[in-house]
């Protein structure tokens, strides 16, 4: 029976010892800026995640360099040349406007042209 109890406590001792929280800066709006950076890079290893969903050793790592980097007076852009710099522009979630706006009007624009051909054609008849 001590054997088990022993067993128990190592198990959940060891276990919240994983859970532990990323130590977090002391300053909030670093901190802040730095949760901002997290959302904008890509994990890697995940499909399509960004650091801050990520569980993953190299989304732990860059936070970690995010924050430190932070700590040293870098500011956005500075951190993001070397995020790409190291790992490639591919890192980055891109925030380009013009493909946004290309993905969103471009079936609205098919959906009027189609109606304008029908309306056109049943006038002809």
């Amino acid at each position: 029976m001590k054997k088990i109890i022993f067993l128990l406590t190592f198990f959940i001792f060891n276990y919240t010892l994983a859970l532990s929280p990323e130590e977090r800066l002391n300053n909030p709006k670093q901190e802040q800026q730095a949760q901002k950076l997290f959302l904008q890079v890509k994990c890697l290893t995940c499909n399509g995640q960004v650091i801050e969903n990520s569980d993953s050793d190299f989304a732990y790592s860059l936070r970690n360099f995010i924050r430190k980097e932070i700590q040293n007076g870098k500011n956005e852009a500075e951190i993001k040349k070397l995020l790409i710099k190291n790992f490639g522009s591919h890192i980055l979630i891109s925030s380009n406007i013009k493909i946004y706006f290309i993905l969103i009007f471009t079936p609205i624009f098919f959906i009027f042209i189609f109606y304008i051909f029908i309306k056109n054609t049943q006038k002809e008849k």
